[in-house]
């Protein structure tokens, strides 16, 4: 079993920018997640290749040759141009509430959809959701 067979894609990512110079704050910046998150990261993926410290860290990420390696456990990601961030969890039972909104978003007469609710309801993730669906509704627009 080869190290890209255990480690999620997020890992990988985590493990590539990592070799190529970047700080856990610059990866936690450019994925837009916490610098806690990046050092949960961080100890899964030391454990996950045996490694101890960063320099091995980047030799093994070199030695594996990630950037050309897929991962085998998990389906490659479509192609879409966007730049929204990749999600670690799909989001569940909120199909109601996306297609609601998607319908209102991509009507002619709608310019703006605000959504509202308290903090943590989960208001970024989602629009983020909605955002994914608008795209591939307006997909064949020009």
């Amino acid at each position: 079993m080869t190290a890209t067979d255990t480690l999620t894609r997020r890992e990988v990512e985590i493990a590539r920018l990592l070799a190529d110079g970047m700080s856990a704050g610059g990866i936690a910046e450019r994925l837009f997640l916490s610098s806690g998150t990046i050092k949960w990261y961080l100890k899964q993926i030391y454990s996950k290749l045996d490694v101890h410290i960063r320099q091995e860290l980047i030799e093994s990420v070199r030695q594996r040759d990630f950037n050309k390696s897929p991962v085998a456990n998990e389906a490659p990601a479509p192609h879409v141009a966007h730049s929204f961030p990749i999600t670690p969890t799909p989001l569940i039972g909120r199909e109601k509430t996306i297609a609601d909104a998607v319908r209102q978003i991509v009507r002619v007469d709608v310019r703006l959809l605000t959504l509202v609710g308290p903090p943590g309801i989960g208001k970024t993730r989602l629009s983020m959701a909605v955002g994914e669906q608008v795209l591939s509704h307006l997909s064949g627009w020009r």
